[in-house]
């Protein structure tokens, strides 16, 4: 979709000297919610990029807690840029 659009865009601007007032809105609004789709696919998978040096030389207790810890603060990241979304 991202691409057909902008493909749209730059046929009609070159070639018609016109363009619409929402392509570009369309595909920026679509690339945003594209890599939040994908964050969140990575969190379920826990694939993002991450340093786990000390996991090794740690109990499973801790591990936990540290995963914990992490998804608690992923969920207040989450929730601070929801919030500055909306306003």
């Amino acid at each position: 979709m991202i691409v057909v659009t902008i493909a749209m865009e730059v046929i009609r601007r070159f070639v018609l000297s016109y363009s619409s007032i929402w392509g570009e809105e369309i595909a920026r609004y679509a690339f945003i919610y594209l890599a939040w789709i994908g964050a969140a696919a990575a969190v379920k998978d826990r694939a993002h990029i991450r340093i786990d040096v000390l996991m090794h030389y740690l109990s499973n207790r801790s591990r936990t807690v540290l995963y914990l810890l992490g998804d608690l603060l992923t969920m207040v990241l989450a929730l601070v840029a929801l919030y500055w979304s909306m306003h």
